[in-house]
Protein backbone atom coordinates (compact mmCIF):
# COMPACT_ATOMS: atom_id res chain seq x y z
CA UNK A 1 0.00 0.00 0.00
CA UNK A 2 1.19 3.49 -1.19
CA UNK A 3 1.64 6.21 1.36
CA UNK A 4 1.63 10.05 0.84
CA UNK A 5 4.30 11.41 2.64
CA UNK A 6 3.48 14.65 4.42
CA UNK A 7 5.04 18.20 2.83
CA UNK A 8 8.28 18.55 3.79
CA UNK A 9 8.88 22.63 4.90
CA UNK A 10 11.26 22.55 1.54
CA UNK A 11 8.23 21.94 -0.45
CA UNK A 12 6.21 24.00 1.18
CA UNK A 13 8.42 26.75 0.56
CA UNK A 14 8.69 26.24 -3.07
CA UNK A 15 5.14 25.66 -3.73
CA UNK A 16 4.28 29.21 -2.31
CA UNK A 17 6.67 30.40 -4.10
CA UNK A 18 5.70 28.88 -7.37
CA UNK A 19 2.36 30.24 -6.29
CA UNK A 20 3.53 33.41 -5.83
CA UNK A 21 5.28 33.62 -9.62
CA UNK A 22 2.26 32.75 -10.76
CA UNK A 23 0.23 35.33 -9.28
CA UNK A 24 2.72 37.92 -10.42
CA UNK A 25 2.45 36.44 -13.93
CA UNK A 26 -1.48 36.62 -13.85
CA UNK A 27 -1.60 39.87 -12.72
CA UNK A 28 0.94 41.28 -14.81
CA UNK A 29 -1.28 39.79 -17.29
CA UNK A 30 -4.23 41.69 -16.24
CA UNK A 31 -2.53 45.02 -15.69
CA UNK A 32 -1.17 44.98 -19.62
CA UNK A 33 -4.47 43.81 -21.09
CA UNK A 34 -6.81 46.26 -18.91
CA UNK A 35 -4.75 48.97 -18.72
CA UNK A 36 -5.69 51.95 -20.91
CA UNK A 37 -3.22 52.66 -23.53
CA UNK A 38 -1.74 55.93 -24.32
CA UNK A 39 -2.31 55.16 -27.49
CA UNK A 40 -6.17 54.39 -27.16
CA UNK A 41 -8.89 56.69 -28.06
CA UNK A 42 -11.12 57.93 -25.29
CA UNK A 43 -14.54 59.36 -26.86
CA UNK A 44 -15.52 63.27 -26.16
CA UNK A 45 -17.91 64.75 -27.72
CA UNK A 46 -17.56 68.50 -28.04
CA UNK A 47 -20.39 71.71 -28.92
CA UNK A 48 -18.44 74.63 -30.58
CA UNK A 49 -19.90 78.08 -32.27
CA UNK A 50 -18.36 78.56 -35.66
CA UNK A 51 -16.21 81.51 -35.43
CA UNK A 52 -12.56 82.51 -34.76
CA UNK A 53 -13.22 82.85 -31.30
CA UNK A 54 -12.63 78.72 -31.38
CA UNK A 55 -9.08 78.89 -33.31
CA UNK A 56 -7.28 76.30 -30.48
CA UNK A 57 -10.10 73.85 -31.35
CA UNK A 58 -9.99 74.25 -35.31
CA UNK A 59 -6.11 73.99 -35.34
CA UNK A 60 -6.09 70.82 -33.09
CA UNK A 61 -8.45 68.95 -35.47
CA UNK A 62 -6.48 70.35 -38.29
CA UNK A 63 -3.22 69.16 -36.79
CA UNK A 64 -4.42 66.15 -35.44
CA UNK A 65 -3.29 67.07 -31.51
CA UNK A 66 -7.01 65.66 -30.47
CA UNK A 67 -5.55 62.03 -32.09
CA UNK A 68 -1.99 62.45 -30.75
CA UNK A 69 -3.20 62.39 -27.58
CA UNK A 70 -5.71 59.75 -27.88
CA UNK A 71 -8.60 61.81 -27.54
CA UNK A 72 -11.59 60.79 -30.19
CA UNK A 73 -13.04 64.03 -31.39
CA UNK A 74 -16.64 64.32 -32.11
CA UNK A 75 -17.42 67.84 -32.87
CA UNK A 76 -20.64 69.93 -33.04
CA UNK A 77 -21.85 73.49 -33.72
CA UNK A 78 -24.78 75.57 -32.01
CA UNK A 79 -26.15 78.18 -32.43
CA UNK A 80 -27.28 79.06 -28.96
CA UNK A 81 -25.24 78.97 -26.15
CA UNK A 82 -27.92 78.33 -23.39
CA UNK A 83 -28.64 75.41 -25.69
CA UNK A 84 -25.27 73.80 -25.70
CA UNK A 85 -24.74 74.13 -21.67
CA UNK A 86 -28.26 72.51 -21.74
CA UNK A 87 -26.62 69.80 -23.49
CA UNK A 88 -24.05 69.76 -21.58
CA UNK A 89 -25.91 69.59 -18.50
CA UNK A 90 -28.05 66.92 -20.01
CA UNK A 91 -25.51 64.04 -20.94
CA UNK A 92 -25.98 64.91 -24.36
CA UNK A 93 -22.09 66.60 -24.71
CA UNK A 94 -19.08 65.75 -23.01
CA UNK A 95 -17.58 69.74 -23.02
CA UNK A 96 -19.18 72.70 -24.94
CA UNK A 97 -17.39 76.26 -24.87
CA UNK A 98 -19.29 79.26 -23.53
CA UNK A 99 -18.45 83.07 -22.76
CA UNK A 100 -18.08 83.65 -19.27
CA UNK A 101 -21.32 86.27 -18.69
CA UNK A 102 -23.10 82.91 -20.43
CA UNK A 103 -21.61 80.69 -17.73
CA UNK A 104 -23.32 83.33 -15.48
CA UNK A 105 -26.33 83.81 -17.37
CA UNK A 106 -26.74 79.66 -17.05
CA UNK A 107 -27.58 80.83 -12.98
CA UNK A 108 -24.68 77.97 -12.33
CA UNK A 109 -25.83 78.02 -8.47
CA UNK A 110 -29.44 76.37 -9.99
CA UNK A 111 -27.56 74.26 -12.52
CA UNK A 112 -24.36 72.72 -10.15
CA UNK A 113 -24.09 70.64 -12.72
CA UNK A 114 -21.55 72.54 -14.51
CA UNK A 115 -18.18 73.27 -14.19
CA UNK A 116 -15.48 75.33 -15.55
CA UNK A 117 -11.95 73.19 -16.80
CA UNK A 118 -10.41 76.13 -18.46
CA UNK A 119 -10.70 79.27 -20.31
CA UNK A 120 -8.96 79.09 -23.69
CA UNK A 121 -9.46 82.94 -24.48
CA UNK A 122 -9.65 86.43 -23.94
CA UNK A 123 -11.30 88.67 -25.93
CA UNK A 124 -12.04 92.46 -26.15
CA UNK A 125 -14.16 91.82 -30.06
CA UNK A 126 -17.56 93.26 -28.72
CA UNK A 127 -18.77 96.69 -30.24
CA UNK A 128 -21.63 98.97 -30.98
CA UNK A 129 -22.07 99.95 -34.78
CA UNK A 130 -24.61 102.23 -35.46
CA UNK A 131 -25.86 103.74 -39.03
CA UNK A 132 -24.93 107.51 -39.40
CA UNK A 133 -28.02 108.26 -41.59
CA UNK A 134 -30.08 107.72 -38.33
CA UNK A 135 -28.58 110.39 -36.76
CA UNK A 136 -26.03 108.37 -35.22
CA UNK A 137 -22.46 110.47 -34.47
CA UNK A 138 -21.91 110.30 -30.63
CA UNK A 139 -23.43 107.66 -27.99
CA UNK A 140 -26.08 109.77 -26.51
CA UNK A 141 -27.25 110.32 -30.14
CA UNK A 142 -28.33 105.69 -29.29
CA UNK A 143 -31.63 107.78 -27.35
CA UNK A 144 -34.96 106.97 -29.14
CA UNK A 145 -32.98 104.62 -31.46
CA UNK A 146 -33.62 101.13 -32.19
CA UNK A 147 -30.10 99.02 -31.37
CA UNK A 148 -30.27 95.26 -32.05
CA UNK A 149 -28.26 92.44 -29.65
CA UNK A 150 -28.98 89.04 -28.36
CA UNK A 151 -30.60 89.36 -24.54
CA UNK A 152 -29.02 86.95 -21.61
CA UNK A 153 -25.62 86.78 -23.54
CA UNK A 154 -22.42 88.86 -23.34
CA UNK A 155 -23.43 92.25 -25.94
CA UNK A 156 -26.25 92.82 -23.53
CA UNK A 157 -23.89 93.01 -20.48
CA UNK A 158 -21.22 94.77 -22.03
CA UNK A 159 -23.72 97.05 -23.58
CA UNK A 160 -25.61 98.25 -20.09
CA UNK A 161 -21.93 99.05 -18.56
CA UNK A 162 -21.17 100.96 -22.07
CA UNK A 163 -24.37 103.44 -21.29
CA UNK A 164 -23.69 103.34 -17.36
CA UNK A 165 -20.08 104.30 -18.50
CA UNK A 166 -21.31 106.91 -20.40
CA UNK A 167 -24.14 108.27 -18.00
CA UNK A 168 -26.61 107.49 -20.07
CA UNK A 169 -29.87 105.53 -19.13
CA UNK A 170 -30.57 102.43 -20.40
CA UNK A 171 -34.30 103.31 -20.21
CA UNK A 172 -33.75 105.68 -23.42
CA UNK A 173 -32.88 103.12 -25.86
CA UNK A 174 -34.85 100.48 -27.32
CA UNK A 175 -33.26 97.34 -27.67
CA UNK A 176 -34.34 94.55 -29.89
CA UNK A 177 -34.02 91.53 -28.96
CA UNK A 178 -32.79 88.96 -32.14
CA UNK A 179 -30.61 86.13 -32.94
CA UNK A 180 -26.72 86.60 -34.24
CA UNK A 181 -27.89 85.28 -37.90
CA UNK A 182 -30.22 88.28 -37.65
CA UNK A 183 -27.46 91.21 -36.99
CA UNK A 184 -26.32 91.79 -40.58
CA UNK A 185 -29.40 92.21 -42.23
CA UNK A 186 -31.24 93.88 -39.86
CA UNK A 187 -29.29 96.77 -39.43
CA UNK A 188 -28.43 96.84 -43.63
CA UNK A 189 -32.19 97.07 -44.09
CA UNK A 190 -33.07 99.72 -41.47
CA UNK A 191 -34.79 97.61 -39.11
CA UNK A 192 -32.14 98.72 -36.33
CA UNK A 193 -30.16 101.30 -36.03
CA UNK A 194 -27.23 99.38 -34.23
CA UNK A 195 -26.42 97.02 -32.99
CA UNK A 196 -23.96 95.45 -30.36
CA UNK A 197 -21.92 92.33 -31.93
CA UNK A 198 -18.19 90.86 -32.38
CA UNK A 199 -15.44 92.58 -35.22
CA UNK A 200 -16.78 89.57 -37.55
CA UNK A 201 -20.24 90.80 -37.48
CA UNK A 202 -18.65 94.74 -37.69
CA UNK A 203 -16.59 94.29 -40.57
CA UNK A 204 -19.74 92.45 -42.72
CA UNK A 205 -21.63 95.63 -42.29
CA UNK A 206 -19.06 98.03 -43.18
CA UNK A 207 -18.53 95.86 -45.92
CA UNK A 208 -22.19 97.01 -46.94
CA UNK A 209 -22.46 100.30 -45.22
CA UNK A 210 -19.34 101.54 -46.10
CA UNK A 211 -18.51 104.99 -44.22
CA UNK A 212 -22.25 105.27 -43.34
CA UNK A 213 -20.95 103.28 -39.82
CA UNK A 214 -19.49 104.47 -36.71
CA UNK A 215 -17.88 102.02 -34.65
CA UNK A 216 -17.33 102.02 -30.67
CA UNK A 217 -15.79 99.00 -28.36
CA UNK A 218 -17.88 98.33 -25.52
CA UNK A 219 -16.12 96.34 -23.27
CA UNK A 220 -14.24 99.02 -21.63
CA UNK A 221 -11.13 97.20 -21.37
CA UNK A 222 -12.97 94.65 -19.73
CA UNK A 223 -11.80 90.81 -21.50
CA UNK A 224 -14.05 88.18 -22.48
CA UNK A 225 -13.52 84.78 -21.50
CA UNK A 226 -14.00 81.75 -24.24
CA UNK A 227 -14.58 78.54 -21.85
CA UNK A 228 -14.43 74.67 -22.06
CA UNK A 229 -17.32 74.01 -19.80
CA UNK A 230 -18.11 70.32 -18.66
CA UNK A 231 -20.28 68.48 -16.00
CA UNK A 232 -18.46 68.54 -12.87
CA UNK A 233 -18.91 64.76 -12.23
CA UNK A 234 -18.05 63.89 -15.91
CA UNK A 235 -14.67 66.50 -15.21
CA UNK A 236 -14.03 64.49 -11.89
CA UNK A 237 -14.59 60.73 -13.62
CA UNK A 238 -12.78 61.27 -16.40
CA UNK A 239 -9.65 63.50 -15.25
CA UNK A 240 -7.23 61.19 -18.03
CA UNK A 241 -9.64 62.43 -20.78
CA UNK A 242 -10.00 66.41 -19.45
CA UNK A 243 -5.92 66.15 -19.36
CA UNK A 244 -5.48 64.97 -22.80
CA UNK A 245 -7.97 67.30 -24.27
CA UNK A 246 -6.74 70.22 -22.37
CA UNK A 247 -3.10 69.46 -23.95
CA UNK A 248 -4.75 69.23 -26.92
CA UNK A 249 -5.72 72.44 -26.99
CA UNK A 250 -1.96 73.51 -25.62
CA UNK A 251 -0.28 72.10 -28.15
CA UNK A 252 -2.57 74.01 -30.58
CA UNK A 253 -1.94 77.71 -28.72
CA UNK A 254 2.00 76.61 -29.53
CA UNK A 255 1.24 76.24 -33.41
CA UNK A 256 -0.69 79.24 -32.83
CA UNK A 257 2.57 81.28 -31.80
CA UNK A 258 5.00 79.93 -34.33
CA UNK A 259 2.80 79.72 -36.69
CA UNK A 260 0.15 82.62 -37.30
CA UNK A 261 -0.07 82.48 -41.25
CA UNK A 262 -0.82 78.88 -41.24
CA UNK A 263 -3.37 79.01 -38.14
CA UNK A 264 -5.49 81.66 -39.75
CA UNK A 265 -5.56 79.71 -43.18
CA UNK A 266 -7.02 77.06 -40.65
CA UNK A 267 -9.45 79.14 -39.67
CA UNK A 268 -10.74 81.05 -42.27
CA UNK A 269 -11.38 77.48 -44.61
CA UNK A 270 -13.23 75.90 -41.11
CA UNK A 271 -15.29 78.92 -41.30
CA UNK A 272 -15.65 79.61 -44.72
CA UNK A 273 -14.74 83.68 -44.27
CA UNK A 274 -11.21 85.68 -44.05
CA UNK A 275 -11.07 86.83 -40.59
CA UNK A 276 -9.79 89.99 -40.94
CA UNK A 277 -6.43 91.21 -38.93
CA UNK A 278 -8.27 94.00 -36.47
CA UNK A 279 -9.91 91.14 -35.17
CA UNK A 280 -6.90 88.79 -34.66
CA UNK A 281 -4.99 91.37 -32.69
CA UNK A 282 -8.01 91.75 -30.38
CA UNK A 283 -7.73 88.24 -29.36
CA UNK A 284 -5.39 86.05 -26.74
CA UNK A 285 -5.23 82.46 -27.04
CA UNK A 286 -3.90 80.89 -23.53
CA UNK A 287 -5.24 78.08 -21.40
CA UNK A 288 -5.78 79.55 -18.02
CA UNK A 289 -7.80 80.05 -14.67
CA UNK A 290 -7.10 83.04 -13.58
CA UNK A 291 -8.02 85.16 -10.46
CA UNK A 292 -9.47 87.88 -13.07
CA UNK A 293 -12.05 85.47 -14.70
CA UNK A 294 -13.40 85.04 -10.63
CA UNK A 295 -13.63 88.87 -10.88
CA UNK A 296 -15.35 89.45 -13.93
CA UNK A 297 -18.07 86.77 -13.21
CA UNK A 298 -18.37 88.17 -9.92
CA UNK A 299 -18.75 91.94 -12.06
CA UNK A 300 -21.14 90.33 -13.86
CA UNK A 301 -23.29 88.56 -11.66
CA UNK A 302 -23.71 92.09 -9.82
CA UNK A 303 -24.88 93.77 -12.72
CA UNK A 304 -27.60 91.02 -13.87
CA UNK A 305 -29.09 91.45 -10.29
CA UNK A 306 -28.95 95.66 -10.26
CA UNK A 307 -30.74 95.47 -13.59
CA UNK A 308 -33.43 92.54 -12.33
CA UNK A 309 -31.90 90.08 -14.75
CA UNK A 310 -31.66 87.02 -11.93
CA UNK A 311 -33.92 85.93 -9.25
CA UNK A 312 -30.40 85.42 -7.55
CA UNK A 313 -29.86 88.20 -4.42
CA UNK A 314 -26.67 87.23 -3.85
CA UNK A 315 -23.27 86.12 -5.94
CA UNK A 316 -22.25 82.64 -5.86
CA UNK A 317 -18.56 81.28 -4.99
CA UNK A 318 -17.48 80.51 -8.28
CA UNK A 319 -14.39 78.40 -7.02
CA UNK A 320 -16.85 75.83 -6.26
CA UNK A 321 -17.83 75.51 -10.34
CA UNK A 322 -14.05 75.33 -11.41
CA UNK A 323 -12.53 72.06 -12.07
CA UNK A 324 -8.28 73.01 -11.95
CA UNK A 325 -6.92 69.47 -11.63
CA UNK A 326 -6.64 69.23 -15.68
CA UNK A 327 -4.89 72.37 -17.04
CA UNK A 328 -2.58 72.10 -13.27
CA UNK A 329 -1.18 68.56 -14.94
CA UNK A 330 -0.95 70.28 -18.42
CA UNK A 331 -0.07 74.04 -17.79
CA UNK A 332 0.37 74.64 -13.61
CA UNK A 333 1.78 77.79 -13.95
CA UNK A 334 -1.51 79.55 -15.68
CA UNK A 335 -3.57 78.23 -12.55
CA UNK A 336 -3.53 81.42 -10.94
CA UNK A 337 -7.23 81.24 -8.51
CA UNK A 338 -7.10 82.39 -4.69
CA UNK A 339 -9.20 79.98 -3.42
Amino acid sequence: MNVKKPFTKRKIIIFGVIVLIAAIILSSFVYLNYQPSINGKQNVSLSIFPNELETPIFVAQDQHFFDENGISLTLTYYSSTTDALASVSNHNIDITTASDFAFVSNEPSQDKNLTIIASMLKTESSFIVARKDRGIENPIDLYGKRVGLTLNIAPEFYFGRFLDLQGLDKQKVSIVNMPLAQYVEAITNGTVDAIVGQRSVVDQIQTQLGNNTVVWPVQNNQPAYILLVSRGDWATQHPDTVTRFLKSISQAEDYYQNHQTSAQAIVDKQINRTVSQESWSENRFSLSLDQSLIVAMQDETLWRISNNLTNANSVPNFLDYIYVNGLRSVKPEAVNIIG
